[in-house]
């Protein structure tokens, strides 16, 4: 599976002005869980998008991805609600994690256990958030629309691959994808697959509901969105 070419340098810093923008539109209501849930989420995909720079190995086989993600997670796990760590639905990511650490080990691949283990930690940090983020804001409907809000960079992008027919050619059939110079046309169908679940699931997580139904779905909700998301990291 080889990777897209990235965009020209001036349209990416085109879209990092889009992204600056927005964030500046956006900075009264970036507060509290969702405001850094936000931010996680669209500074994550705006560095993805770098990928000719932010892929390369930059100290001890790791790039500056590398290096990002572990803050990212700490961001994530300080502003999350703590006992949330225990909820059950994340247990199967920690044997997931559990198990890449031993066959690490007894295959003795250091550095890839490493750069694989900075990728997992990530899923629980952004699940817990997301949870923590629709359980903490009030029920209008503010969480889903700052998480919708973090697409708006990738669609700019994939407009100007449109517009500039910077397109990449499908390795079974010559077919071209514009996905904005994005890592690779199924990574980018599933970013475009997140953001219509959190369209899908935002009329329930706006419906007036009983505090404990409300808590159990917001928890869950969180499952299904960061799975589609992070399936296949970077």
């Amino acid at each position: 599976m080889d990777d897209s070419p990235g965009m020209p340098l001036p349209l990416l810093l085109a879209g990092t002005g889009i992204w600056l923008v927005l964030v500046w539109t956006l900075l009264p209501r970036l507060r509290g869980p969702a405001g850094l849930l936000f931010m996680v989420l669209s500074a994550r995909y705006l560095v993805t998008f770098f990928h000719d720079y932010s892929t390369r190995s930059l100290f001890g086989g790791q790039s500056l991805n590398s290096f990002i993600t572990p803050g990212i997670t700490a961001a994530c796990l300080f502003y999350s609600r703590h006992d949330l760590i225990r909820y059950r639905a994340v247990l199967p990511v920690y044997g997931m994690i559990a198990a890449l650490l031993v066959s690490g080990l007894l295959n003795m691949e250091f550095a890839g256990t490493v750069n694989a283990l900075i990728r997992q930690f990530l899923f629980p940090g952004l699940m817990i958030l997301v949870a923590t983020a629709i359980d903490a804001e009030p029920n209008d409907g503010s969480v889903s629309r700052l998480m919708l809000a973090a697409f708006v960079v990738p669609l700019c992008y994939q407009l100007m691959s449109v517009l500039f027919r910077l397109g990449k050619a499908s390795e079974s059939d010559g077919s071209i994808s514009y996905m904005g110079g994005y890592v690779h046309e199924g990574v980018f169908s599933i970013l475009l697959l997140t953001a219509l679940v959190i369209i899908a699931l935002s009329g329930g997580l706006t419906r007036s509901a009983a505090p404990s139904i409300w808590r159990s779905s917001s928890q869950h909700c969180s499952l299904p969105i960061t799975a589609l998301r992070w399936s296949r990291p970077r």
